[in-house]
């Protein structure tokens, strides 16, 4: 983190401009030095032919992870707490409507995961850093000659960087599943999406593979991706994700706070003015 800190401190002052890959390491860096974050976003992902979206406001903590969720829409009202290593790791839901209590929810669930690309813990921005990061480490010198510099944009009164990676390698190869391995655990050793998986191989659930199973994974994440680079903090506000049918997935994020003082009792159901 201090390499790619003193990087971008470097090209600052010799006044050069900075190529995308330098601009996206600097990111990176900055994300790493989250500990607390707040945010309103909006999602928006490719079911099948369909498209869902949904808004909502969420409080964070990165280590432990604890997560308060408060959804704006379609789900008005619904809230999710998630604290480590509490509630048996489940994560507290109050639906806000029937059945009228609180259901507690393990974050692998087929309930929490229904037509979702992702669960709670690829909540926030650390998730793209990683991606990033790995398929930095992955093609090496190759690295540089992917991503490139768009024209500045505004974002939410934000001036942007505009940067697309394009990858010219994604494409879908064939593995062979080993023993007790989920989709879950497929996508985190390969660092891709494991709906996207259990999409391309038309699969029930995330856990309806077994061993010496032959199935179809994506390469890498994503075959291109934009981002809105705020440049005044270093933060992604805008993620948009393309596979090889065209957009995947888009996340709009506003209003971030990085490290807000977050107090403990935030991350408790009987905070004032939630409604576990």
């Amino acid at each position: 983190m201090l390499i790619f800190s003193l990087m971008f401190i470097l090209f600052a002052l010799s006044g050069k401009a900075q190529s995308a890959y330098d601009l996206s390491l600097a990111m990176i860096a900055k994300v790493k030095e989250i500990k607390t974050i707040k945010f309103t976003f909006i999602t928006r992902e490719r079911i099948g032919t369909k498209w869902t979206e949904q808004k909502s406001v969420v409080k964070m903590q990165q280590n432990p992870l604890n997560i308060y969720y408060k959804q704006e829409y379609p789900k008005v009202g619904l809230e999710l707490l998630y604290v480590d290593g509490k509630n048996d790791n489940n994560a507290m839901i109050n639906t806000n409507g029937f059945p009228w209590v609180n259901v507690n929810l393990n974050p692998y669930s087929s309930t929490m995961t229904e037509d979702q690309h992702h669960t709670i813990y690829d909540m926030g921005l650390q998730s793209l850093s990683v991606i990033l990061e790995h398929l930095w480490k992955k093609y090496g010198d190759k690295g540089p000659s992917m991503v490139k510099l768009d024209d500045d944009i505004t974002w939410d009164g934000h001036l942007c960087y505009q940067i697309t990676m394009e990858n010219p390698s994604f494409r879908f190869v064939d593995y062979t599943v080993l023993k007790g391995e989920t989709l879950f655990s497929i996508a985190r050793k390969f660092r891709v999406n494991e709906f996207m998986i259990k999409e391309r191989n038309d699969l029930k659930d995330f856990y309806s593979v077994k061993e010496g199973q032959v199935i179809k994974i994506p390469e890498d994440y994503a075959k291109k991706m934009t981002l809105y680079l705020d440049k005044k903090r270093m933060l992604p506000l805008v993620m948009k994700v393309y596979d090889d049918r065209g957009l995947y997935e888009d996340y709009l994020y506003y209003g971030i706070e990085m490290n807000p003082p977050i107090k403990p009792e935030e991350f408790t159901s009987s905070f004032e003015g939630y409604g576990f």
